[in-house]
């Protein structure tokens, strides 16, 4: 189990991390909000220990902007702020337990383990960011596209292997079935992209 520990005082995140290693977690360290962020944009963890009084960003808003991209990973908030406004400040940006310094670290062991032991958050099979959207059921994405040679701004729709070849190009009005079957029943690849969000999305 892979764990990402956020805390700015040197002396307590290496105590921590070092407790967390000795029972057989991977520890990530991150001295502050910014790089928080970083480190879970690119790297999988089971768990995440948030201090709030960071540099840079606090907890709190690191929290939110984590939540706010989808980042589903339990969240346990460390701090000294231990006032109830302050912990339902950590619930309502979307922790999911709440320890405030200091703390026995047998019961940050239980209550890692406790959000180890949650069913993982399913995700939908269609997920929309902007005009993207992922169809994981039938493994494909769709982009709203335009060609600029088009002055009219007609959308088109194209069809992009994984290799890079061009399966399709149509521009105008698109039967979605139909493209469908044409996609699916050619496609050399499993991933792959197609155009016009809208008539996949209809």
């Amino acid at each position: 189990m892979r764990i990402l520990l956020v805390e700015d005082e040197p002396r307590m995140a290496q105590a921590v991390a070092r407790g967390l290693r000795e029972h057989a977690y991977a520890v990530d360290v991150s001295p502050d909000g910014n790089d928080a962020l970083f480190q879970a944009s690119i790297n999988n963890y089971d768990v995440i220990l948030l201090d709030v009084l960071l540099p840079g960003q606090d907890g709190f808003e690191v929290c939110r902007a984590l939540r706010a991209r989808g980042d589903a990973t339990p969240i346990l908030m460390l701090t000294a702020r231990a006032t109830v406004d302050d912990r339902i400040t950590g619930l309502d940006a979307g922790a999911d337990d709440y320890l405030t310094k200091p703390y026995s670290f047998r019961e940050l062991l239980a209550r890692v383990r406790a959000l180890l032991r949650r069913e993982p958050q399913l995700l939908p099979s269609q997920l929309e960011i902007g005009n993207l959207m992922l169809d994981s059921d039938d493994v494909y994405a769709a982009m709203a596209a335009f060609d600029p040679a088009w002055e009219s701004g007609v959308p088109f729709t194209i069809v992009i292997a994984a290799d890079g070849k061009v399966l399709l190009r149509q521009q105008g009005e698109v039967n979605k079935l139909e493209l469908r079957r044409k996609i699916l029943g050619n496609l050399p690849d499993a991933g792959m992209f197609a155009g016009n969000t809208e008539y996949w999305n209809n």
